[in-house]
C-alpha cells in the first residue's frame, strides 16, 4: 500500500513549481523601464554639493524662482553698467544743473552738514568762492571737473578758531578709475587742495604752494558718493611760511578711507598771486 507522503509528494513538488514561476515571472516594458531609470540615476549621478541642491531645488516652484531671481539679477546688473557706462551730461545743459540740484539736496539732507551748519565755529563756503566765473572755469575742479559726473558739490566749512576745514565733495562717475571706484589720482587731488586751504589761510601772505603731499588710501572709495575730508594745522611746526597740515577722507558712515599729511610754503622770490580768504 502506497504511503499517504508518497501520495503527497507530486502534488507538493507540482504547487511549488507553480509558485517559484510566478515569483520569477519576466517583468513588462512598463515595470522594468522604471527600475532601469532609478538605478541608472542613482548610480551615475555623482553626489556632489551642485547635485543636491539641483535635488533640493527641482520642484516646479523652486525652479521658477530660482529663474526670477536670474534674470532679475541680470536686469539689475545690464541697468547698473548702463548708468556708469553712458556719457557724462555736457556741462552748463538743463539736465545737468537738474541733476546738480539734486545732489546738491542730498548734500543738504545729510546729517554732517546739519551739524556743522549749527556749529557757531564753522563757516559755509563753496569751492573757489570769491573766484570770477572766467576764473572758475580755468581751475581743474571747479571748471572742467565740475559737472554732474565729476565734482558737482564742493562745500567748505572753515573753523578759523582751530584752524580746520572740512570740505563736503561728491565724485560723480566721470571720477572713477576702476569701475565703481573713485579714481586715486582725483581723490589726491581734492585732498591736495583741502589741506591747501588750511595752509593758505594760515599763511599772512594769502597763498602758497604744495612742497609734498603724503597719502596713505587705507580702504576703497565708491564712486557717486559724498565724501568729508578734514585738514588741521599742525602749529607746533608751521611758521608763517611754512604749513605742516594732516587730513583724511571719510565715507558719510565715517569710514576712514584715505590719510593724508602735507607740506606747503610761501616760496621767496616769486610773486604768487593772493587767493582770497574764500578759497
Amino acid at each position: 500500500m502506497i504511503g499517504a507522503r508518497q501520495l503527497l509528494h507530486p502534488r507538493l513538488r507540482h504547487a511549488a513549481a507553480q509558485r517559484a514561476a510566478a515569483q520569477f515571472r519576466p517583468l513588462s516594458h512598463r515595470q522594468f523601464l522604471p527600475r532601469v531609470s532609478r538605478n541608472f540615476q542613482s548610480t551615475a549621478r555623482p553626489t556632489s554639493t551642485i547635485w543636491r541642491f539641483l535635488d533640493k531645488w527641482s520642484s516646479a516652484p523652486r525652479l521658477a524662482t530660482i529663474m526670477a531671481l536670474t534674470f532679475g539679477g541680470g536686469y539689475v546688473g545690464g541697468k547698473m553698467v548702463e548708468i556708469n557706462t553712458r556719457a557724462p551730461l555736457g556741462q552748463g545743459t538743463v539736465e545737468d544743473e537738474q541733476e546738480k540740484q539734486r545732489l546738491y539736496d542730498r548734500f543738504v539732507s545729510m546729517d554732517a552738514v546739519k551739524w556743522l551748519r549749527s556749529h557757531p565755529d564753522y563757516v559755509e563756503m563753496p569751492a573757489y568762492g570769491n573766484y570770477e566765473p572766467q576764473d572758475k572755469a580755468r581751475r581743474l575742479t571747479s571748471g572742467p571737473l565740475s559737472g554732474s559726473k565729476g565734482l558737482p558739490v564742493q562745500r567748505v566749512f572753515w573753523n578759523g578758531k582751530e584752524m580746520k576745514a572740512v570740505n563736503i565733495v561728491y565724485f560723480g562717475a566721470g571720477m572713477e578709475g576702476f569701475p565703481t571706484m573713485v579714481h586715486g589720482g582725483a581723490m589726491a587731488t581734492i585732498v591736495d587742495e583741502t589741506l591747501a586751504r588750511v595752509a593758505i589761510h594760515h599763511f599772512p601772505e594769502r597763498t602758497g604752494v604744495t612742497a609734498n603731499l603724503d597719502i596713505n588710501y587705507v580702504a576703497p572709495a565708491s564712486s557717486e558718493n559724498f565724501y568729508l575730508v578734514y585738514a588741521s594745522l599742525d602749529y607746533g611746526r608751521s611758521t608763517d611760511r611754512k604749513a605742516y597740515v594732516k587730513g583724511e577722507v571719510r565715507d558719510a558712515d565715517g569710514k576712514v578711507c584715505v590719510t593724508a599729511s602735507g607740506l606747503f610754503l610761501v616760496p621767496k622770490g616769486y610773486q604768487l598771486q593772493r587767493l582770497g580768504d574764500d578759497y
